[in-house]
């Protein structure tokens, strides 16, 4: 396994694949070509079985395909679609597949943003409406309890001295939002 750094973006890169098919392949290989010449010793004969035998070396070159099918997928940067081995053979149709990359992630990324931007002003914009609404139905309620009549039993005093000062605690919270709303 190496590790190094893509030539174009810098992100960091591991290369698990030797290039070499591993010792396991051939076993499977081995295994794969026996099956099928037995399989030919029985339905055909032992004569066709010795021929099929020869079975092995296009099954090889299959996995030899498969395996570097693998290594090229495992070269390729998943940041910015750098692929060393188009880069060897054709520069320009490298340089063109990342500029493609490069400019679908800004893209995808200033809608992005811009959507976050705008679901941020929303919710300051209603959340200093909803303050201005809590607010002057604060004012609306301490007016009316200054207007009422001075008539008013002990209990009502009481009630009203209570209502007054949880008027004036909820008119305190929605100064500390809004003014917490404005530090955002």
């Amino acid at each position: 396994m190496s590790q190094y750094l893509c030539p174009v973006c810098r992100a960091p890169m591991n290369r698990d694949l030797s290039p070499r098919i591993p010792f396991i392949r051939h076993f499977q290989i081995a295994l794969l070509t026996t099956s099928l010449v037995g399989l030919v010793y029985l339905l055909i004969g032992p004569y066709a079985a010795m021929k099929a035998s020869i079975v092995y070396f296009p099954i090889w070159a299959v996995f030899e395909f498969l395996h570097w099918v693998q290594m090229r997928e495992a070269l390729n940067c998943k940041v910015c679609d750098f692929d060393p081995m188009l880069y060897q053979r054709d520069w320009k149709r490298a340089r063109a597949r990342i500029e493609q990359k490069m400019t679908k992630v800004h893209d995808n990324l200033e809608i992005e943003i811009k959507a976050r931007i705008d679901k941020v002003i929303a919710s300051k914009a209603s959340s200093k409406a909803l303050a201005r609404t809590e607010a002057t139905v604060t004012t609306q309620t301490i007016t009316q309890k200054a207007t009422q009549p001075a008539t008013a039993t002990k209990t009502s005093n009481a009630s009203n001295k209570i209502a007054s000062a949880a008027t004036l605690k909820s008119t305190e919270s929605t100064n500390q939002t809004a003014k917490s709303l404005k530090n955002l």
